[in-house]
């Protein structure tokens, strides 16, 4: 039972924390369109089954626990399982074992391994032969697409209508993650009656730390029917959980449920896109009904999103390579100049256009011992002492705020909003800030970005929102964000 009252900040917190804990990865259940046994690593006995053996395999979950394997495991099979235990990526990734028919349905047989487990995992395949050749030969066009480093938002468009013409989905979304971990849509292709959501974007929270961490791990998560009931997994009676976390059968948390029935959704498909071992990206697959799962389409969703991160990776890459280039340009004809030099306004005139074309901003000032100068705009002196009085000296780590006025409430900064603070020098003795003017900013959420809090049981927890019509939140007071 749950209970929807009015809630204190503390409940808010607790509710925050809950949901970031949620042992999402061990929910000791499976969806249905598969069958699961864990193993352990001596193939010797199964240790775990779901309880619809009998329906997928055609051996009861009772009667497997505790047995050999090769109740339903060929000895061809139990061998060449033997060899995949020992590869390097066991532990990272599945890997097909076979397909083969069980009665009329023709299943595919992949493995991993967790916490000691050998974890199977049975799915039937929808696809004849030939058309799975046809699959892979889609995911692998992604290698050959064309991507520009200073434009990746058309990369990202030709890879959403990509990704939908591989899986057919009715809405395919790339959800492209900023600084603060919120998500916004950059691109989207659907049928024309289901509603679209490009431009909007998501808040962090829809989106837990341990769902990213999990998203990290698993390049892909498929539910296929949002409104079917779970199967559970038994023979854990007294032991750890099951870690599930990279299994494509992994069993559905309640509030993420809750969130897709709220946003009618009827079966799902994600593809992440890793950059820098982290969450860069998200292709997210909506369909308005349940959708079964082709586990072909699945390992060749898994490539495109492996070769989509690389290319992405190389991007950024290039991205850093080209700014690299331009402040090392900058920093010799710097280090060309004797340091008597530096304290010259003229001298930064001259250097203004050029420090001016390395990021985006209204105006810069710089620090030279006690002397500063400014240029474009910029507030006055003695509130750019203020504003530099913000990185201690000796401290080269670079500083960054969209709100100089919430760190210097009392200050008279004028049009300036937010700055970019670099030290160098002997002892940091020369200071650069990077200034930009303030902006009235516009953000369409998908939904109020607000959540409420449920007693569900004695557990406070966030309650997903009921509506994703357009919110607009205007912002004053800030800069453009660094």
């Amino acid at each position: 039972m749950t209970d929807k009252t009015s809630y204190t900040d503390d409940d808010l917190r607790v509710a925050v924390e809950n949901c970031s804990s949620a042992l999402v990865h061990v929910p000791e259940t499976i969806q249905s369109f598969g069958a699961l046994l864990a193993c352990g690593l001596d193939l010797q006995a199964v240790l775990r089954a779901s309880a619809n053996t009998k329906d997928v395999l055609g051996v009861e979950a009772q009667t497997l626990i505790g047995q050999n394997p090769d109740l339903v495991l060929k000895q061809s099979e139990l061998h060449e399982l033997r060899n995949r235990l020992g590869h390097p990526t066991i532990k990272t990734q599945r890997e097909v074992l076979t397909s083969r028919r069980f009665g009329q349905v023709e299943l595919q047989i992949t493995v991993h391994v967790r916490n000691d487990l050998a974890i199977l995992e049975f799915i039937p395949e929808l696809r004849p032969a030939p058309d799975r050749i046809q699959l892979f030969e889609q995911a692998r066009a992604f290698l050959t697409m064309t991507i520009d480093e200073h434009d990746l938002t058309s990369f990202l468009e030709a890879a959403t209508e990509r990704m939908r013409a591989l899986n057919g989905y009715d809405r395919v979304k790339f959800y492209r993650f900023l600084p603060d971990n919120s998500g916004e849509v950059v691109a989207e292709f659907r049928r024309p009656k289901i509603p679209s959501y490009l431009g909007m974007r998501f808040p962090e929270s829809d989106i837990p730390k341990i769902a990213r961490q999990l998203y990290i791990k698993t390049p892909f998560r498929a539910l296929h029917d949002i409104h079917a009931e779970d199967i559970p997994v038994l023979g854990g009676e007294g032991k750890d959980p099951l870690d599930m976390s990279i299994a494509a059968l992994r069993g559905l948390d309640v509030v993420h449920r809750q969130y897709l029935k709220n946003m009618d959704v009827g079966g799902t498909f994600s593809v992440s896109v890793v950059v820098d071992d982290k969450l860069w990206g998200l292709f997210a697959c909506h369909n308005q009904e349940a959708k079964p799962v082709d586990p072909s389409m699945l390992l060749a969703a898994e490539l495109a999103g492996k070769l989509i991160s690389m290319r992405i990776q190389h991007a950024v890459d290039a991205q850093r390579q080209t700014a690299k280039r331009a402040c090392t340009d900058i920093a010799n004809k710097f280090l060309a100049v004797d340091d008597s030099s530096l304290a010259i306004e003229t001298y930064w005139q001259r250097a203004q256009t050029d420090l001016m074309g390395l990021f985006p901003c209204d105006g810069i000032a710089i620090m030279v011992g006690n002397d500063v100068n400014a240029f474009g705009d910029a507030p006055s002196k003695s509130a750019l002492h203020s504003v530099f009085s913000l990185v201690p000296a000796q401290d080269d780590t670079p500083f960054t705020t969209d709100s100089l006025q919430a760190h210097l409430p009392n200050a008279k900064l004028g049009k300036t909003g937010g700055a970019m603070i670099l030290s160098f020098g002997p002892e940091g003795a020369i200071k650069l800030a990077f200034l930009r003017n303030l902006a009235e900013t516009q953000v369409k959420w998908a939904g109020a970005p607000t959540k409420d809090v449920v007693n569900d049981g004695g557990v406070i927890r966030l309650d997903p929102r009921n509506s994703f019509e357009t919110y607009i939140e205007r912002t004053k007071g800030r800069s453009v964000e660094w």
